[in-house]
């Protein structure tokens, strides 16, 4: 078991949460997780088999059986490469055999993470929400700053609260590695991806878990930089696949719905800030634009996005469908709600695929947008939600 270990940095916050919901400490599992998450998005996109995280187990005594008769016709195949072929026989998913399913631990794992101390989210300038009315899409947002909404009747406002504590500053994440191979062919490859189109953690609906990945060298911190996933050197029949090819730079919001890759949409840098600041009332134009003022610039953008569709049916056209109308099951699958509607086979509650998006230009600026995963909708519910 070879340990590789990866320094990262919050471009926004980290929220991992335990059981009770506090965010007192990076939970590995948490991590795992997302990482998982989004080596499925990158699989699907790539047109790569996934299953159901639930919906995969290994016997271990056929496995050893199997692995036991690829050692005699592989004499000179080591262990690790006699267990990749008898899990791909058995026909087990790509994500199951690097994650682990029931029966299988996986080949990537987390030792321990060393991070930032939890900090309040005020110091950062979060407030405890922000708050709009419904019937009132041009309407004014309030900022709620105590941790009761007092007045604020959710029948009568949308809120969007944020954590009391989350994660901001440099850490360095240790992994595990069942095999040395898998540094270079995968792990590297999906904190690349990660870190340019996806998030770690929870509270992604509000932009956390934008994060910067680096490798160490010698003394130098160098930026994780890897284009491609080396697929055929550890899995037979499956070929190298860049990055890009399952990525689609999009030039509107409206084409985050239709885009059959994950989709990311990048406001204009300029714009985007003129709107900010104008927001703020603020016009020094030398006033560094944070997270804390994206945020709220987003989220009233989707909020707007949504209020269109629901009133104009704006996506109709956008449906695979198009025998089908477009009703609130789409509406809610696509920007998330707690609704236990079904839209085809995937039954709510629904987790938003259209997701607040922060990259770093040069000199640290941020630049926003988002990033889109509509496109799972053609997986139907062999994917949990």
């Amino acid at each position: 078991m070879e340990q590789v270990d990866v320094g990262f940095r919050t471009i926004t916050p980290l929220w991992t949460g335990d059981a009770w919901g506090e965010n007192r400490v990076i939970m590995p599992q948490s991590i795992l997780g997302s990482m998982r998450y989004w080596f499925d998005v990158f699989c699907l996109a790539a047109g790569l088999k996934t299953a159901a995280y639930d919906g995969e187990s290994v016997n271990m005594k056929e496995f050893h059986e199997k692995a036991m008769s690829f050692i005699e016709l592989y004499p000179n195949a080591g262990m690790f490469e006699v267990s990749m072929k008898a899990l791909a026989e058995k026909g087990l998913s790509l994500s199951s055999i690097v994650f682990g399913c029931e029966g299988w631990r996986g080949v990537i794992g987390i030792r321990s993470i060393t991070g930032p101390p939890a900090m309040l989210s005020k110091k950062l300038g979060l407030p405890y929400a922000i708050a709009k009315k419904r019937n009132e899409h041009e309407g004014k947002w309030e900022e709620i700053t105590l941790r009761q909404p007092g007045n604020y009747d959710r029948k009568e406002y949308h809120l969007w609260f944020f954590p009391e504590k989350i994660f901001c500053g440099e850490g360095v994440i240790s992994f595990t590695c069942a095999d040395p191979i898998l540094k270079e062919a995968l792990l590297f490859p999906l904190l690349s991806f990660i870190q340019d189109y996806g998030f770690l953690g929870g509270k992604n609906n509000m932009g956390f878990g934008r994060v910067k990945f680096y490798e160490a060298s010698g003394r130098a911190r160098v930026r994780m930089r890897r284009d491609e996933f080396l697929f055929s050197r550890i899995f037979e029949n499956v070929p190298d696949i860049k990055i890009k090819d399952a990525v689609e730079e999009v030039n509107s919001f409206d084409d985050l719905i239709s885009c059959d890759k994950l989709a990311l949409f990048r406001y204009d840098y300029k714009d985007a800030h003129k709107n900010i600041r104008k927001e703020l009332n603020d016009s020094d134009r030398n006033h560094n634009i944070g997270y804390s003022d994206a945020i709220k610039f987003l989220i009233r953008k989707k909020a707007e996005e949504r209020a269109e569709e629901k009133s104009n049916q704006k996506y109709k056209e956008k449906s695979n469908d198009k025998k089908k109308r477009w009703d609130d099951a789409m509406r809610h699958f696509i920007f998330g709600s707690i609704q236990k509607d079904k839209f085809g086979d995937i039954e709510g509650p629904n987790a938003t695929k259209i997701i607040p998006w922060y990259g770093e230009r040069e000199g640290d600026k941020l630049e926003c947008g988002f990033v889109s995963v509509c496109f799972m909708k053609d997986f139907g519910s062999q994917r949990r939600q």
